[in-house]
């Protein structure tokens, strides 16, 4: 469950014989890293895609269009600004954020946050983009924030949730918008020009060194209020083929899926991860508990796609693809209900920085962790923050952890 807390509105084929046979007598890099006791071994650096793996700061909550990248600096400035072991920062970002009018886009915003990243904190940052094409909050008819307008008012893209509007479905009661809403992406038409997105930003960021992987956000939220021309094949048959769309075009870039509970059983969302990692998808998580919770004796609280990935097998499932973790690296999101509230109390949580570093090392194996960043004062399901999630006490724990396992993955070109 992913809750939002809402904090304010062509070098590489270019390359010369000469640089290259420069690049090739650079010295090798040390076999460890070290910090104090704790040691971990060097990510190799061959491969084709940008791999700089280890933690990063995430925001908690989106930019949507309308609002502008400048809400987003004070996250990230007290996030890095003073923490040089945050790689960089995870950003989620809306449809209508990106595509102002049909095949019009405008990357101002997070060419913003990129340059930012870049610049202002010493050492170069990377920025992690995540796609978040659905909200919690109602629809209004006049808001193009998080889906485009051309969608929603074009009725070749099928009918909407409310008469008279199109390519769109949400929560309704009565004929109105009462809760989250989200485009229609299993219908051909729609899907089409979501990979266009894709598409336009990869042309605009694959080729730059600092944007280090695109991210789609939790599958459950493709299924939680569909039409009544949705079924669950359909839908993972159009996710997979936005997937394969997105390694094509992203030939440099890590492309990630939080691929959790959606379409039709634990089974199919099991066959779903094995699918992913052979098809150069890397495997992504909403909720990341800690050690404590693998540690009770019963089976932890983790989504179907990411325990095939760890090689569990869910009692109602028939997966037989076995533990993936040695043939691709999981990227993990630490969210609110992690790290604060009552979620997931029945299972030990909330859960200590430490706790969930240990488990991101010992059980997901994780190359790339993305760490909710609070500004202190937020409530979590109407609890505080403990003292543990205070970005100056979660830096300290993760000093003293470092990631484990960030060698360049074994099914990437």
């Amino acid at each position: 469950m992913r809750v939002r807390i809402f904090l304010g509105a062509a070098f590489v084929a270019l390359l010369c014989v000469s640089a290259a046979q420069a690049a090739n007598k650079r010295p090798n890099p040390p076999a460890q890293v070290c910090i104090g006791a704790n040691c971990v071994a060097t990510p190799e650096a061959g491969g084709k895609i940008k791999w700089n793996p280890g933690h990063y700061a995430a925001g908690n909550g989106w930019l949507t269009g309308g609002t502008s990248a400048s809400n987003w600096y004070g996250s990230m400035d007290s996030a890095l600004a003073n923490y040089p072991l945050f790689q960089g920062f995870r950003l989620w970002i809306t449809w209508g954020a990106i595509e102002k009018s049909k095949g019009v886009y405008d990357f101002s915003q997070v060419d913003a946050i990129l340059n930012r990243l870049k610049t202002q904190y010493g050492t170069p940052r990377r920025l992690v983009l995540a796609l978040y094409p659905s909200t919690p909050n109602k629809w209004s008819r006049n808001n193009g924030g998080i889906i485009p307008q051309y969608i929603m008012q074009n009725q070749e893209y099928g009918p909407g949730a409310i008469a008279g509007t199109y390519g769109w479905w949400g929560i309704t009661s009565g004929g109105q918008s009462t809760g989250g809403y989200e485009p229609a992406l299993w219908r051909p038409a729609v899907m089409d020009r979501f990979i266009a997105l894709i598409q336009a930003i990869a042309a605009h960021y694959d080729n730059d060194p600092y944007f280090e992987a695109l991210m789609f956000q939790e599958g459950i939220y493709h299924t939680l209020s569909v039409g009544s021309d949705y079924t669950h094949p359909v839908m993972l048959q159009q996710i997979q083929r936005l997937l394969t769309a997105s390694v094509a075009a992203f030939p440099h870039t890590s492309v990630v899926y939080e691929n959790s509970w959606g379409f039709g059983g634990a089974t199919v969302n099991q066959n779903m991860e094995l699918w992913m990692v052979q098809n150069r998808v890397a495997p992504g998580n909403a909720d990341t508990v800690g050690e404590t919770a693998f540690k009770l004796g019963r089976a932890p609280p983790v989504s179907w796609g990411i325990a095939a990935y760890m090689g569990m097998v869910n009692s109602s499932s028939s997966y037989s693809g076995g533990d993936l973790r040695g043939k691709s690296r999981a990227m993990v999101d630490i969210e609110a209900d992690d790290l604060a509230g009552s979620y997931f109390k029945t299972s030990g949580g909330p859960y200590t920085p430490a706790d969930i570093c240990l488990a991101i090392n010992t059980e997901y194996k994780a190359s790339h962790a993305f760490w909710d960043k609070f500004m202190g004062k937020e409530l979590v399901r109407g609890q505080p923050l403990p003292q543990s999630a205070l970005w100056p006490n979660l830096a300290a724990a993760l000093a003293k952890c470092p990631l484990t396992n960030t060698s360049y993955p074994p099914n990437y070109p």
